[in-house]
């Protein structure tokens, strides 16, 4: 049986009536250097195994050699690579409003047995948002920038957050 389907980046862009014969099992020939000797069902799409060489980044437009991109190691996306390359990844998480929501993330998400965590304490702030109270706050002015919530029984919010510096912040704690 021949079967012909476009393809787009990694993934195999087929119709429903198609699927049963990737999930077959049986090894499908795309081309003279490329072979998918299987093919793993994700939300309708496939991934194609070795025939991938160069990707677009999602950031900087570039096309790029695969290996500048990172792979998902687990979950739902495993083996698909990420949509931008480690450079424009590493530019993007080296930026300190970036940090910042990274950390507020994990004192309320991941941190277990954070106190933010227990009290239920939740974030609304996007990286844009915390980008905005950079530069609105001259957080870049400041030695020692730290994100402070005006009342700290509320969530993370555009209207409760601000920037302060870290000393100045710890005072108001005591």
């Amino acid at each position: 049986m021949t079967l012909t389907i476009p393809i787009k980046n990694d993934i195999l862009l087929i119709s429903a009536e198609d699927t049963d014969f990737l999930l077959s099992k049986q090894p499908l020939s795309m081309c003279e250097e490329t072979t998918v000797s299987s093919a793993e069902h994700r939300t309708g799409a496939f991934l194609l195994e070795g025939i991938m060489k160069t990707k677009v980044c999602y950031k900087c437009k570039e096309v790029k050699s695969i290996l500048e991109f990172r792979q998902y190691k687990s979950g739902v996306n495993k083996g698909y690579y990420h949509s931008y390359c480690k450079e424009c990844k590493r530019k993007y998480d080296t930026t300190p409003w970036v940090k910042t929501r990274q950390r507020i993330m994990s004192r309320c998400y991941y941190e277990k047995n954070s106190s933010y965590y227990k009290r239920g304490i939740k974030n609304f702030l996007t990286a844009r948002d915390t980008k905005y109270l950079w530069f609105r706050d001259k957080a870049y002015e400041m030695v020692k920038p730290s994100i402070d919530r005006r009342n700290p029984k509320k969530d993370y919010t555009l209207e409760n957050c601000r920037y302060l510096e870290l000393l100045e912040n710890k005072k108001r704690k005591e």
